[in-house]
């Protein structure tokens, strides 16, 4: 899952940058982990680009 906390770091890296609320950027980052978490357990998939549209 290198590469989704690489992106998950990226988006909460311009989330900072906006300024968005600290409350908001935990719940964004929460829901991202758990994102990548799923996407792996459930279709050992460990990077962004390799989701893909059906």
């Amino acid at each position: 899952m290198i590469d989704f906390a690489i992106e998950i770091d990226r988006f909460m890296l311009d989330c900072s940058v906006k300024g968005l609320a600290v409350k908001t950027m935990n719940f964004y980052e929460q829901t991202l982990k758990l994102y990548a978490k799923w996407m792996f357990d459930g279709f050992e998939i460990d990077s962004p680009q390799n989701v893909k549209q059906i």
